[in-house]
Order: structure tokens, then C-alpha cells, then sequence
């Protein structure tokens, strides 16, 4: 699995943010974060599609999404996103692809 830089950015300020609110939030959404990436990981073509490929993955609990991209072989992360926020500001970060 590839993580855009931005990516790996937005889950740890998420942690961070959740942590300040309640001691153990933070590893909470930390946990459901990578609960979702081993479902996806297993069946990255089960959930839609939301742009071309690009598929979202909704976490359990918390109001965010991970958004990626199923390649040959791997798979590409491009966003950690809140869900109440700008939807497709991810887009641009097609053009990094590896």
C-alpha cells in the first residue's frame, strides 16, 4: 500500500486532534484507520467508486473516508478525509501517482 504524503499527513493530524479532545481518541481513530485499510486491502474493489477508480472506504465511527486507488499491483492512498469538508479536494493528487 502507497500513501500520498498528504495522505499520511491528514490521519495524523486527525489522530492528534481526536487525542486532544479525549486521552485514547486518538488511538481510537488510529485503530479504525487501519481496521478500514486491512478491509481494503482484502477486497479493494468492494466499495464504489466516487471519481474514474477512485474508491472510498467510510470508517467506522468517525466522519472520515479513505479514498484510493486499486492499481495492478498495490494500492494507492490518496486521502485521509474528513467527510463534512471539501469533497474533492483529493483530485489533484491524481497527477502523483507512482
Amino acid at each position: 500500500m502507497i500513501f500520498h504524503p498528504e495522505a499520511r499527513r491528514e490521519a495524523m493530524d486527525a489522530a492528534l486532534y481526536y487525542e486532544r479532545q479525549e486521552a485514547g481518541l486518538g488511538d481510537r481513530f488510529s485503530d479504525a484507520i487501519e481496521a478500514g485499510l486491512r478491509q481494503i486491502q482484502r477486497s479493494p474493489f468492494m466499495w464504489r467508486c466516487i471519481r474514474g477508480d477512485s474508491r472510498r472506504f467510510l470508517v467506522k465511527t468517525f466522519p472520515y473516508g479513505i479514498v484510493y486507488l486499486p492499481m495492478e499491483e498495490n494500492l494507492f492512498v490518496l486521502a485521509v478525509m474528513h467527510l463534512h469538508r471539501e469533497p474533492d479536494y483529493w483530485r489533484k493528487r491524481l497527477r502523483d501517482l507512482p
